[in-house]
């Protein structure tokens, strides 16, 4: 009985909290998030779990002004890289990576759900020793 009332209490006092994240009284946020990669897919076509691997990402984002966000990504784990066209034969390697993004928000800043447009620049590592440093181009669509 107690269990069926704690749930709507719980609820209330999720959505009482304020969910925007950045505003012009509040301008900077630091964002962490657990990533699975998956750089076996475009070779192989299928969906092997075993085929993902972990790794994170930690963000800090600076409010501009209500249309436009930077952000400044850090993202580090590892990944299993295929050594042959058909993906049968992998190595394991530690990756970073180190860029800036602008995101042009669709809505302005303080609606509940906010779409954005990101875009930008990085550079991706490939292991310590004798790895390759590769630019990367991210774009696409995000939501806050």
């Amino acid at each position: 009985m107690k269990s069926k009332h704690l749930l709507p209490v719980l609820f209330c006092a999720i959505f009482s909290i304020q969910l925007v994240a950045q505003s012009d009284g509040l301008r900077d946020a630091l964002s962490w998030r657990w990533a699975w990669q998956n750089f076996q897919y475009p070779i192989t076509e299928n969906h092997s779990t075993d085929d993902y691997t972990t790794g994170a990402e930690v963000a800090y984002s600076a409010w501009l002004n209500r249309w436009l966000d930077v952000a400044i990504p850090l993202r580090f784990g590892k990944a299993d890289l295929p050594l042959d066209q058909l993906g049968n034969k992998v190595t394991n390697r530690f990756i970073a990576s180190l860029g800036m993004q602008l995101h042009l928000n669709i809505t302005p800043t303080g609606s509940l759900i906010q779409p954005y447009l990101l875009g930008g620049a990085s550079l991706l590592a490939e292991g310590f020793r004798g790895g390759t440093v590769n630019p990367e181009f991210p774009f696409g669509l995000g939501l806050n």
